[in-house]
């Protein structure tokens, strides 16, 4: 069994898979390691050449896929060995793959993927932070919410994302997706024209602010709130 990373410091950074199961420490336990080049985001923010952004890979059965200098790159999950590139602007963000493929943001759009690196389709739609897909729809966050179809990336709806930038992977609830930014909001994933709907979950008064520094995430039927500052998770169910 193997463990696989993205590390980065200001002057390196590197994918790495560990064997969970083998002797030894530290590089006695790396399977492979592959160079990457350091994300920075200089003229998106303020922070200095020295910023640089973790992201975690997404992982299938064959691939591991993560942002590498301007790109999505897919590497061999056995030996590490290059794929393919996709061209991807300023990823932020994690990639999400299943068996059928891959789809990942980045500030200048998003692009979904087969496993082989064949483009299903891209929009120039880009977002901060993950997409949330299900078997028939990708959720698209940025300052509002963009329901798209998962075979050919055409627009279905978009809905108020509520204050601020969306922080938070959009999450999916039952017949619900939620976001996070300056405050949790709830659309309804249904046909156009019901995702107004913000009745669906009962958001306490005192719980309200944890959006704004945490992330969704879904269990037991119930959306939860995770806020890393405050060390707090809230959770909502369903009204």
């Amino acid at each position: 069994a193997g463990y696989l990373a993205a590390v980065a410091t200001a002057a390196d950074a590197a994918a790495l898979a560990v064997d969970l199961g083998g002797a030894g420490d530290g590089a006695d336990r790396v399977l492979w390691r592959e160079p990457l080049a350091p994300l920075r985001y200089d003229e998106y923010n303020a922070f200095g050449d020295d910023m640089t952004t973790l992201i975690a890979p997404a992982v299938d059965a064959e691939r591991v896929y993560l942002p590498d200098d301007g790109t999505l790159l897919a590497l061999d999950r056995a030996s590490g060995e290059h794929g393919w590139r996709e061209p991807l602007e300023a990823a932020m963000a994690s990639p999400v793959a299943d068996e059928d493929g891959v789809v990942a943001t980045g500030i200048g759009g998003t692009v979904a993927l087969d496993p082989d690196g064949g483009r299903r389709w891209r929009i120039d739609r880009g977002s901060w932070t993950s997409v949330a897909a299900t078997e028939e729809t990708v959720y698209v966050a940025d300052s509002s919410l963009t329901a798209h179809d998962t075979a050919d990336g055409a627009r279905r709806w978009t809905a108020d994302g509520g204050t601020g930038i969306q922080v938070s992977q959009p999450a999916v609830v039952g017949d619900a997706v939620a976001t996070a930014g300056g405050e949790v909001v709830v659309n309804r994933r249904g046909d156009p024209g019901r995702f107004t709907d913000r009745e669906l979950l009962t958001i306490r008064e005192d719980g309200a602010h944890l959006a704004a520094h945490g992330g969704l995430a879904v269990g037991g039927g119930r959306l939860l709130v995770v806020d890393g500052i405050a060390g707090a998770v809230v959770a909502y169910e369903p009204a």
